[in-house]
């Protein structure tokens, strides 16, 4: 038998930090209190990233405009194409027949020609606005996540054994908040010399 000195630890232990740099408004737990996955532990200040996700979300509402503004003004466009396209298909039998003279079959297939690029340009507006609005929904979801980082929860069932951060305090990433250990989990950690290898 060799006697050693040991210390019984726990087998999971999460230093728990913030991902953002905020004002600690609220620490809801102290040492010893016990905390179940998704306790609120840190309550940040999230008045910035609030302020980010309502400006994503107004990009987002003046994307939907526009996109809705090209389809009415492809609508338009679609409904001069179609009278512009018969216009100058009546006229091209017209000039047949030599019914018209040609500067006013000419003007309609000019007028013809402008209503199909007017309806391209609505179609090429559209494309744009589609993407906007994806890049928009793109801006409001990661405005969302770090809106959702204000609020440090416990990511494990176990006891708070330190905590390290006061309401005031600037919280940063990577530093230590609070400490929980699993108390169900543990296992003795103990020095043994080599030679007994």
């Amino acid at each position: 038998f060799e006697a050693a000195v040991g210390t019984v630890r726990s087998k999971t232990v999460v230093a728990v930090s913030s991902q953002v740099s905020a004002r600690v408004l609220e620490v809801t737990r102290r040492s010893g209190a016990t905390v179940s996955p998704g306790d609120l532990l840190v309550r940040l200040d999230d008045r910035e990233a609030t302020s980010r996700v309502a400006q994503a979300k107004q990009a987002l509402a003046a994307a939907g405009m526009a996109r809705r503004r090209a389809a009415e003004s492809k609508a338009q466009g679609e409904a001069r194409l179609l009278r512009a396209a018969s216009q100058h298909e009546r006229y091209q039998k017209m000039l047949a027949g030599q019914a018209i003279e040609a500067e006013r079959a000419e003007a309609a297939e000019t007028e013809w020609v402008q209503a199909k690029s007017a309806v391209a340009e609505a179609e090429a507006a559209i494309g744009a606005a589609d993407a906007q609005i994806e890049q928009a929904k793109q801006v409001v979801a990661e405005a969302e996540i770090v809106l959702g980082y204000s609020r440090v929860a416990s990511p494990i069932e176990g006891v708070v054994i330190e905590r390290q951060v006061e309401p005031g305090d600037l919280a940063q990433p990577g530093r230590t908040l609070l400490v929980v250990l699993d108390p169900k989990a543990l296992r003795l950690e103990a020095q043994v010399r080599e030679s007994l290898i």
